[in-house]
């Protein structure tokens, strides 16, 4: 062997007593703790629900378009299941690009919400909504929603209420006969989901909408009914009477009767009734006069008709107003719904004949066992 060999021979017996000596002095137990360190995570569940199914938003001509509001309040919670991390969402009118085979739109995990009215589609493309900015966020900003919560911490509700902007800037003339639109929440996080719910426009003063006699909610053990009064933000129209046309001009409240008829008796929740209004509606004694304005407030009267039970209660209505009622009922009744404007010229009460979201006869609703 020759030196230069040698040389050789020595350099690779001292690299291979080196790497002898790292992997002697490295534990072992290093190499079977990240074979067996696994990331590990788990699903949260998302619970998220709102009010805004079946609303209406009352429309104003603003420079050839209509505009609108309506508040929408969005919840963390579905019963008694509370979402344990903070949930981020944005809103906005239903797109040509959401709508797939025509008739139903898909969420990021494939989940199919289907949209059942074709002509609410259509004229979902005529309208845009977003936050109002006096109340709201910015439009493109994602809303927060509850909070996140570490292990073993119970969850608390939330509820966040945003006040939207309407536009509709295509589709001719809007009517005070409503017309259906959709709208899509997008929740951001903790993931990706989408809701989808129809709402109307018109340009009524005053809408009504309530919950589905069908499937009522329940409240104890009560079939419960949410009836749901909006205005508009001025009061004027044109009464016609006698073939003859007269300007209606009001400043006082408006003035909306609900009417039940029933076997057993219809029950309204005055005490949440309060609670949600945080009392700036206040109970009155007895009906107001019209000589001196009406008043802000409600009054209540139970009673019988041929046989039945009846339940007459009366609003006094600001404008804007939206607020929400709680009736519990039996297995048969119906409400009927009339509106009147006191007149600031002659403080004569006036009949409002185009009250949104109302059957045939002043209907709101009717179901009988």
């Amino acid at each position: 062997m020759t030196k230069k060999q040698k040389v050789i021979s020595l350099i690779l017996l001292l690299i291979a007593a080196l790497l002898a000596t790292i992997v002697a002095g490295t534990s072992v137990s290093r190499y079977v703790f990240e074979q067996n360190d696994n990331m590990s995570g788990s699903f949260t569940t998302l619970f998220f629900s709102h009010n805004g199914e079946g609303s209406t938003a009352i429309m104003e001509e603003d420079g050839g378009s209509y505009v609108g509001y309506t508040p929408l309040t969005a919840y963390n919670y579905i019963g008694d299941n509370i979402s344990a991390r903070k949930i981020e969402y944005n809103i906005r009118a239903l797109k040509p690009a959401d709508v797939k085979d025509g008739d139903h739109i898909e969420d990021a995990w494939g989940t199919v919400t289907p949209l059942e009215d074709s002509t609410a589609i259509a004229n979902s493309y005529n309208y845009t909504v977003s936050y109002d900015s006096t109340v709201s966020t910015g439009e493109n900003e994602n809303l927060p929603l509850g909070s996140d919560v570490g292990s073993g911490v119970q969850p608390e509700r939330a509820s966040r209420t945003d006040l939207l902007k309407i536009t509709r800037t295509e589709g001719g003339n809007l009517s005070t006969t409503p017309e259906a639109f959709y709208i899509v929440i997008e929740v951001v996080k903790p993931y990706s989901a989408v809701y989808v719910f129809k709402i109307n426009a018109s340009t009524s003063l005053v809408s009504v909408g309530a919950t589905s006699p069908v499937n009522p909610g329940q409240h104890f053990g009560y079939d419960q009914m949410e009836v749901r009064v909006q205005t508009s933000r001025s009061y004027q129209y044109d009464h016609v009477q006698n073939n003859a046309t007269k300007t209606i001009t009001s400043s006082s409240p408006a003035k909306i009767t609900l009417s039940w008829t029933s076997d057993e008796g219809v029950i309204f929740d005055s005490g949440r009734f309060a609670q949600l209004t945080e009392n700036n509606l206040k109970e009155l004694t007895s009906l107001p006069g019209n000589n001196d304005g009406w008043p802000n407030g409600w009054h209540a009267v139970t009673g019988t008709e041929a046989g039945k039970s009846t339940l007459t209660l009366t609003l006094f209505l600001p404008r804007s107003s939206d607020v929400t009622l709680y009736f519990y009922v039996p297995s048969s009744y119906d409400c009927k719904v009339t509106a009147q404007f006191l007149n600031d010229a002659d403080n004569t009460a006036y009949d409002y004949n185009e009250i949104a979201g109302l059957l045939s006869d002043n209907t709101l609703v009717s179901i009988q066992k």
